[in-house]
């Protein structure tokens, strides 16, 4: 199982690149680069990655997206909301894949499902599934040869509600509810825990732009804005793997990082003799557990 993501990851100060600019998320108007990102689900390793300019949909991202995973024999793939679309989900059918995806709620799925359940029956002990920071409660349906599930986030209803009244509006009653189409063997607990636990993608990308350093950069040729985004996507899959051995012991791969930063060797030069040698500042006890885990031998 992967999950496909993207997101708008630099504002790319180049007048050299024949990219069409558009508003970001500072509010501002700039050519923007795009990364759509695959990974699988239960490490985070990356899959793939592929460049889009900034102006394009996530729709018209995931329809050259689902042919790449395709071709590499991936069969269940995890799509946010944004993402999906009437033809998107045929394209996904008809490539044999199997799906778990957000749905836009429409007055027609709001009118035959969501109006259709009793708050007493969904709102139940049986209909309850803890997430990692809240607790949602789910009813499903049949649906377009899967299955729809309604899930409804009271604390999501209270804080939605709350935003409304301050800006003087009434509340829908569809306020508090999401829904999720799937047509995998999977429960509709485990399809909902796989959908929302999105913290996998999300630190990814927060990875990529942070502790990698994909941000807005100086480089004006297309070669060097492509060859920074693959030496980041490379790295990123380097500490995908560090977390993984590192799980073991609790430790991220960017604490690991945190921590090794204080740890060094330093090269020594007798000006008169001439002679050299290395002498490595000892390492306190985490970090020797860290590197232990990872397979690196340090020598003096």
């Amino acid at each position: 199982m992967f999950r496909i993501c993207r997101g708008i990851k630099n504002a790319w100060s180049s007048g050299k690149l024949k990219i069409k600019r558009r508003k970001g998320k500072d509010g501002k108007i700039r050519k923007l680069v795009q990364i759509g990102l695959a990974a699988t689900f239960k490490n985070g390793f990356p899959i793939l990655h592929k460049q889009y300019h900034g102006n394009l949909s996530g729709i018209s991202i995931l329809k050259d997206m689902v042919l790449e995973m395709k071709s590499r024999r991936l069969n269940t793939i995890i799509i946010d909301r944004g993402m999906m679309s009437p033809e998107n989900k045929r394209a996904v059918t008809d490539l044999n894949l199997t799906m778990i995806s957000g749905l836009r709620k429409n007055e027609k799925l709001i009118k035959n499902y969501i109006k259709k359940i009793n708050r007493e029956d969904i709102y139940t002990l049986k209909n309850r599934i803890k997430l990692m920071n809240t607790e949602v409660f789910i009813k499903k349906f049949k649906y377009d040869n899967g299955e729809l599930i309604v899930v409804y986030n009271p604390s999501l209803e209270v804080v939605k509600k709350q935003m409304n009244f301050n800006k003087d509006l009434d509340s829908h009653q569809d306020i508090g509810y999401s829904l999720i189409y799937h047509n995998t063997n999977y429960s509709s607990v485990e399809v909902v825990k796989r959908y929302y636990e999105k913290e996998i993608i999300e630190r990814a990308f927060k990875q990529i732009k942070g502790i990698l350093n994909l941000r807005p950069i100086r480089v004006w040729l297309k070669d060097h804005v492509e060859g920074h985004i693959k030496i980041c996507y490379l790295a990123y899959a380097i500490l995908s793997l560090m977390n993984y051995k590192l799980k073991i012991k609790g430790f991220s791969a960017i604490e690991a990082l945190e921590s090794l930063k204080y740890g060094y060797k330093v090269k020594l030069k007798d000006s008169k003799t001439k002679f050299e040698w290395d002498l490595v500042v000892p390492l306190n006890p985490k970090q020797k557990e860290i590197l232990k885990v990872l397979g690196v031998v340090i020598k003096n």
